[in-house]
């Protein structure tokens, strides 16, 4: 599991607080929260809590599913297939698609 996977994870009958927020200390501003603009590590950290990728990595960094359920490649790593997640919704409820992927890169 991600770090995400266990933010996520409360156990059943756990009392919640009623403000839900996250606090982190990024250590400085980030210059933008546009993951194109992403260039350091106060706009990555942020990426990384808001976005999930086609891979993830776990707590040892070794690679596990993301938005991809598996994946393979060329013989040479020119080329690489991600099968998604049949279930990825974006918070409209609309599906991930490929094209997502594609057209955000």
């Amino acid at each position: 599991m991600s770090s995400q996977t266990w933010a996520a994870k409360v156990p059943e009958g756990t009392l919640l607080a009623e403000k839900q927020q996250i606090v982190i200390n990024n250590g400085a501003e980030p210059s933008s929260f546009d993951p194109h603009k992403t260039d350091g590590l106060p706009e990555a950290q942020i990426s990384y809590q808001l976005l999930e990728g086609l891979v993830t990595k776990d707590s040892d960094g070794n690679e596990q599913p993301g938005m991809a359920v598996s994946w393979e490649s060329s013989s040479d790593f020119k080329q690489w297939t991600f099968k998604l997640r049949p279930d990825a919704k974006w918070s409209n409820g609309e599906p991930v698609t490929a094209h997502d992927f594609v057209f955000s890169w």
